[in-house]
């Protein structure tokens, strides 16, 4: 094997036992603290702990995340200090302190250790999808930041499909674009419903009914098939003056209504939609298509 082929080995068997690390570390903790209590009685013994072995670098480390889950900041960032100092991987510790100072609001604090980071290993899924989220990054940045994530990952989570989405419409990128990229989504990970959602919300806003109406069609038959959604058709067709398939697809949505639970069909969203699906249909603009009144 070359000295090259060895480094290589070398590198990618590092990266191995540090995300091994991470894991173990942070599954021990959200098992362990799945509640505020939960979380003082770990740091309490945590604490008990540390005091029988004051130079155990992952017991700081541990106390260290529970400090920042309760939004201890000060006592967070003194016990990573404590990890650094006794030797804790320092890829682990520096995304952890990235992390503390984002959620302490000193997001452009954080910006150094995820550049270092992402600077000694530029396939770091979790560094790239945190900086993104950093509100002083140059949107652009961010946006390549997502696109590469999403191009590492098998399973990419769909938030990340739809807060790239929200960096181009931030950044004022064409429309189409953004619906593309939500789109690759769609095709990746199937027709999820956040998915296909936020683009027909981003459909409606900016007019857009014959794109939306597309992506609604994405969806399963069950899922089309329920209240909510044949509303929106009904509404969709109704801004592109298609009053007869509006009407078809607001009465489909009231005959599903009428199939829910009592407690469902009088929950407060579902009479609220019940009332507009009735404002539609009573409208003037309706008013030639004789609607039959026990229809409404």
């Amino acid at each position: 094997m070359s000295n090259h082929k060895n480094v290589k080995y070398r590198f990618r068997t590092h990266q191995f036992r540090v995300s091994i690390q991470l894991l173990i570390t942070l599954c021990c903790l959200y098992q362990s603290a799945h509640s505020h209590s939960d979380i003082t009685q770990s740091i309490e013994r945590l604490t008990q702990e540390i005091m029988h072995d004051s130079d155990n670098a992952v017991l700081y480390f541990q106390r260290a995340e529970l400090y920042r889950r309760q939004g201890k900041w000060s006592a967070s960032e003194n016990d990573f200090a404590l990890a650094e100092q006794y030797g804790y991987n320092k890829q682990t510790l520096k995304f952890s302190q990235a992390q503390l100072l984002i959620d302490a609001g000193r997001s452009s604090a954080a910006l150094p250790y995820l550049n270092e980071l992402l600077r000694i290993n530029p396939n770091f899924t979790k560094a790239l999808i945190l900086r993104a989220k950093i509100p002083e990054r140059d949107t652009h940045d961010a946006i390549s930041d997502l696109d590469r994530s999403i191009a590492l990952l098998k399973l990419p989570s769909p938030d990340l499909y739809i807060d790239r989405a929200k960096l181009q419409i931030k950044s004022g990128s064409k429309f189409e674009t953004m619906i593309t990229g939500l789109t690759q989504g769609i095709d990746r990970l199937g027709p999820l419903a956040s998915l296909v959602g936020y683009g027909v919300d981003q459909c409606e806003s900016k007019g857009e009914f014959r794109q939306g109406l597309s992506m609604m069609n994405m969806l399963p038959t069950r899922i089309k098939e329920q209240a909510n959604w044949q509303a929106r058709y009904g509404k969709f067709y109704y801004n592109l003056r298609d009053t007869e398939k509006s009407r078809t697809h607001f009465l489909i949505a009231l005959k599903a209504i009428e199939k829910l639970s009592a407690s469902r069909r009088n929950s407060r969203a579902i009479l609220k939609l019940k009332k507009e699906i009735q404002s539609f249909l009573q409208s003037s603009d309706y008013s030639q298509q004789n609607i039959n009144q026990k229809d409404l």
